[in-house]
């Protein structure tokens, strides 16, 4: 089977050609080079997808870490049922979940409290005479509400959206990385992008309401 790629061009590797799950043999064998290669191999697509599902690099390092510690002390009981990426994405994606349901404690507890001068926190710019300061506002506050979009949909439509639109895997990998059905995934994926043009639509219509007076 010939190698498939990505819609970013990243390589995917193919039941063929797993190259993940050859590496994790030698990892529950003893080889620590093996697994050194594993993480060099990977870490880079993982701390990506968590990034994208979590919004924060720094998190998304710290979690990145948790995941191949999670790979290593589960090299024992790995078993090559699928491809190496859709058991590692499992991983990714239990993790993530947990990760944003101790967030969403947090950010409960932290709306009960006020900042020192009673004001929200929010956007600022330090240098009033930096080059188009309105404009760079604009891109942060339509990052920042498209980001607080995706925080607000369900754990498992945002696990889909983002393995299918930031790693292209296919509806079956999504499902089995998610121990769920094709046929669900499907409409995960729909719902997912119905939930982000609501929440996103009064901000659409507003930019358009300013792009006509």
């Amino acid at each position: 089977m010939s190698p498939v790629r990505d819609p970013n061009g990243a390589r995917r590797t193919t039941v063929d050609d797993d190259v993940g799950a050859d590496l994790m043999r030698r990892v529950e064998a003893g080889d620590a080079a093996a697994f050194r290669e594993l993480v060099d191999r990977y870490r880079g697509s993982v701390l990506r997808t968590v990034h994208r599902y979590c919004g924060d690099r720094a998190r998304a390092e710290e979690l990145t870490q948790d995941v191949f510690v999670r790979v290593y002390r589960a090299r024992e009981r790995y078993e090559r049922k699928a491809k190496f990426e859709t058991w590692l994405y499992r991983i990714v994606f239990n993790l993530c979940a947990n990760a944003a349901d101790y967030q969403r404690r947090r950010r409960t507890l932290s709306l009960d409290r006020s900042t020192e001068d009673g004001e929200p926190r929010g956007a600022r710019i330090d240098d009033p005479e930096s080059v188009e300061p309105l404009a760079a506002l604009e891109r942060d506050e339509l990052r920042q509400r498209v980001r607080e979009a995706i925080d607000r949909l369900p754990e498992q439509q945002r696990a889909a959206l983002v393995l299918s639109r930031y790693r292209g895997m296919p509806h079956q990998e999504i499902a089995e990385a998610l121990e769920t059905t094709g046929e669900a995934v499907k409409s995960l994926l729909f719902r997912a992008r119905e939930n982000l043009r609501t929440m996103l639509s009064p901000y659409v219509r507003e930019e358009a309401r300013d792009e006509r007076t």
